[in-house]
């Protein structure tokens, strides 16, 4: 085998060698493309979803927001209706103890 005859399989070698790596990292990238273009539409997809979700809550909150707000007023009522009834009856109470003593002094 002369020394032409041996580079030349070695070219040979090496080129299909290449060849191979190259098509092996084509198909690398073309896999890789192609899972990622898969994964954005199931991205996209739950993005849809998401912003239809969040578009049919942004129509409740100002329902919510009133609602939160009439609660609270008749929370805050009904806790001053309370401290009131309560002043009064401690009111009353010792009205009726002073009565009770200008009735019955010895008592």
């Amino acid at each position: 085998m002369t020394t032409d005859e041996r580079i030349d399989k070695l070219a040979s070698l090496i080129e299909e060698r290449v060849d191979a790596a190259i098509a092996s990292v084509n198909t690398y990238v073309l896999n890789f493309r192609s899972e990622t273009s898969q994964r954005f539409e199931a991205i996209e997809h739950r993005l849809d979803l998401m912003a239809g979700t969040l578009t049919a809550v942004e129509a409740y909150l100002p329902i919510i927001t009133k609602a939160m707000l009439s609660a609270a007023a008749l929370g805050t009522q009904f806790v001053l209706q309370k401290s009131v009834t309560n002043d009064i009856a401690s009111r009353v109470a010792i009205l009726e103890e002073q009565v009770s003593r200008l009735l019955n002094p010895a008592a």
